[in-house]
């Protein structure tokens, strides 16, 4: 909370030295999709009044973080004061979580701390603080995983998957964990409803987005076909790592793209974060149990696959195992200046996105 205080103190300074006067804390990282999210949360999917291609674009955004916003609307909260809040009760209890479910499978206080601290500490984590819908999907991420891991339920499991996937698709690579549980149940057991049940339950996401865009847009599928539409949009691309090794081959090759400021925010810095997380993905895979890998290698082959990915350095943040490796740092200088890292790059890259510049 005290990283919290400091991140809006930090935006509230920025803002003011924008030239902004009169403004609200609720105003300060009010920017890019969290318009559309505000849309859905009053308006709906049919939103009146705007533009018919901005009414096509709202399709792109799943609708349990405009829900979660809706209700706090309804129970008397301003709609900016209500996505925040989300967000930020959400990150809260994502960090109570995470710490509880590190805590259970690191058996280590000091890990499970350094997890926590290095998770809001992350450069891209600022995203919990702004009206996106980062937060509850995180949130969600993690209860998979305490369901599956500390509770042993598959069941419960499956609804936060189902969940995670409606607050944001990459919550798909969900299913990666739960099946390989799943399957090992099913191994045990040899009862098909023990591993076919679950899965069914967290398919049931996927398949209330696609009735929704069928409901809104005559078309289950509109969402994919309107992403190959727009030329300026972050789409499913055909050869995974292609955007990723562009990027990190000029960066590493012109010396001079370090000092653009376009490249590195639409393209280098999200090429360092994808490397940096294959890295630790990799040590993870003899550091933590297998759903873990297998959901940051789901994970990492949506986001690497993805054209125009210029998110993809907020995207790596919903690799919760990529923290379960680094709390288990034990050199306590290394944790100290990764903590540092990270804390450095968060208030460069939220410095950048409260100005309503590109950050991801």
């Amino acid at each position: 909370m005290l990283w919290k205080g400091a991140l809006f103190l930090l935006a509230w300074h920025v803002f003011a030295q924008a030239g902004h006067a009169g403004f609200a804390w609720t105003d300060l990282f009010d920017r890019w999709d969290a318009r559309h999210y505000r849309t859905i949360a009053l308006d709906g999917y049919a939103a009146p009044g705007i533009a018919p291609e901005d009414r096509r674009f709202l399709a792109h955004f799943p609708p349990l973080y405009p829900l979660a916003t809706r209700g706090l609307v309804a129970l008397g909260l301003y709609p900016g004061a209500a996505a925040s809040l989300v967000s930020l009760a959400s990150a809260l209890l994502a960090t109570l979580v995470l710490h509880r479910l590190a805590l259970a499978e690191l058996r280590d206080r000091g890990a499970a701390f350094r997890v926590a601290a290095l998770f809001n500490l992350y450069p891209t984590a600022y995203f919990t603080s702004a009206p996106y819908a980062e937060g509850l999907y995180l949130l969600l991420a993690a209860l998979t995983f305490h369901a599956l891991r500390v509770r042993k339920s598959l069941w419960l499991g499956a609804a936060c998957v189902a969940l995670a996937t409606l607050t944001r698709l990459i919550g798909l690579a969900l299913l990666a964990p739960l099946a390989w549980v799943g399957f090992a149940v099913w191994r045990e057991r040899r009862r098909l409803r023990d591993f076919a049940g679950p899965l069914l339950l967290a398919g049931l996401g996927g398949v209330a987005y696609l009735a929704l865009n069928l409901a809104y847009q005559d078309d289950a599928f509109f969402f994919l076909r309107n992403l190959e539409a727009e030329i300026s949009a972050i789409k499913p691309g055909a050869l995974p790592f292609r955007f990723t090794a562009s990027g990190l081959s000029r960066f590493l090759l012109d010396p001079s793209a370090w000092s653009d400021p376009v490249f590195m925010a639409h393209t280098g810095w999200n090429a360092l974060f994808v490397v940096f997380a294959v890295g630790v993905t990799c040590v993870g895979a003899f550091r933590l149990a297998a759903p873990y890998t297998a959901y940051a290698v789901a994970l990492l082959a949506i986001v690497a696959s993805l054209d125009w990915a210029v998110s993809n350095a907020r995207y790596t943040l919903a690799l919760l195992p990529m923290f379960l490796v680094l709390g288990q740092l034990r050199t306590r200088w290394l944790a100290a200046l990764l903590a540092l890292g990270f804390a450095t790059g968060q208030l460069y890259f939220a410095a950048r996105f409260v100005r309503g510049e590109w950050a991801f």
